[in-house]
């Protein structure tokens, strides 16, 4: 079992650790990375394979024959980018303060709905620093987005034949193509360094795992133990907080209607005095009392005669509607009146 919890810890640890590299970092290892590159217009699908940065025109054909042409390529990289068109995507440039330029990603989320004709969960996107002056305060971005719709059909035709898409490669006029990431849960697995580095690198990473990197892991190890039990005791601890909550409503009802409102008496006393008083086809939907007015908001068959019923009661006084009555769907009336109670014990 305490294997099988390790194996799951060190899983979440390097997930989160990959969510720390910046996204430049990430489009220039892809850029200089082996890929399978694919294009697809109407109903032709072209491959590139391109290894050491360099894009070899590899075949081209019917969409329906893109299993055929991969299965045809060996040693196919891990990386695949879907290619686009320059104006298959939308951009717009934006002046934001410098101020949020470490948390562009979130910034940006939020504005694609007010700078662009969708919603965020409608577009693939991403965007480049285009002007950046340290003595400003301010800083240029070019948000760039992708409508969902018209390419998650093209991600299907690519998984049906087996290949999963990793990024949109599109052209945005710079020196290397711009990368809209689809999924970056799974970005450490196409990473293949040089094999006369790996030696250098497993010597290089494990003197950083003990010197550094193991501290903090043991750390972790703790908190995600503890976070575990924690979790354990959430339904239980959202139960107890939900009977705390309704024993509290309820509380607070007995104390309201106990609790003496001057020389007007408790509001238990009210409330019977307003359901005598009103007629049988009066409906409320709010009550209030506050300092001696007493605030009620319903509907009636004929509103008029709220007001009629409570001037002739004994316990209130100068009944008035404090909005037009308006007629409701159902042929109700709904009304607003206040009035004033009576003193407990006032003639």
């Amino acid at each position: 079992m305490i294997q099988r919890y390790i194996a799951i810890f060190f899983r979440w640890w390097v997930t989160q650790l990959v969510s720390f590299v910046p996204k430049r970092w990430l489009q220039s290892l892809a850029v200089a990375s082996d890929a399978v590159v694919v294009s697809i217009v109407a109903d032709r699908v072209h491959i590139w394979m391109r290894r050491d940065g360099v894009a070899t025109d590899a075949r081209s054909g019917q969409i329906a024959d893109l299993q055929i042409l991969l299965s045809s390529q060996p040693d196919i990289p891990r990386l695949a980018l879907l290619q686009l068109k320059r104006d298959q995507g939308l951009r717009k440039t934006l002046i934001l303060p410098k101020t949020l330029r470490r948390d562009l990603d979130a910034t940006l989320g939020f504005e694609i709905a007010r700078e662009t004709p969708f919603e965020q969960t409608e577009v693939y996107w991403t965007y480049r620093i285009s002007s950046f002056d340290a003595s400003s305060d301010k800083i240029e971005v070019e948000l760039v987005v992708v409508p969902r719709q018209s390419i998650d059909p093209l991600l299907q035709i690519a998984s049906q034949a087996g290949l999963k898409i990793s990024a949109l490669e599109i052209d945005l006029g710079g020196p290397t193509p711009a990368l809209i990431w689809i999924d970056t849960s799974q970005t450490t697995s196409w990473i293949s360094p040089q094999r006369k580095l790996v030696p250098l690198a497993a010597t290089a990473g494990a003197l950083v795992i003990a010197v550094i990197v193991l501290p903090f892991a043991l750390q972790e190890l703790h908190l995600f133990f503890a976070n575990r039990s924690i979790e354990a005791f959430g339904p239980q601890a959202r139960q107890a907080a939900a009977l705390k909550l309704a024993a509290n409503h309820r509380l607070a009802a007995v104390q309201f209607f106990g609790r003496s409102h001057g020389a007007n008496g408790s509001a238990l006393s009210t409330l019977a005095a307003v359901t005598a008083a009103l007629p049988n086809d009066t409906y409320l939907s709010s009550l209030s009392l506050h300092d001696g007015k007493l605030t009620l908001v319903g509907s009636s068959e004929a509103a008029g005669h709220v007001i009629g019923s409570l001037t002739v009661s004994s316990a209130f006084r100068d009944p008035v509607f404090d909005s037009p009555v308006v007629e409701g769907d159902d042929d109700q009336e709904k009304f607003t009146v206040s009035a004033n109670l009576v003193q407990a014990g006032a003639p």
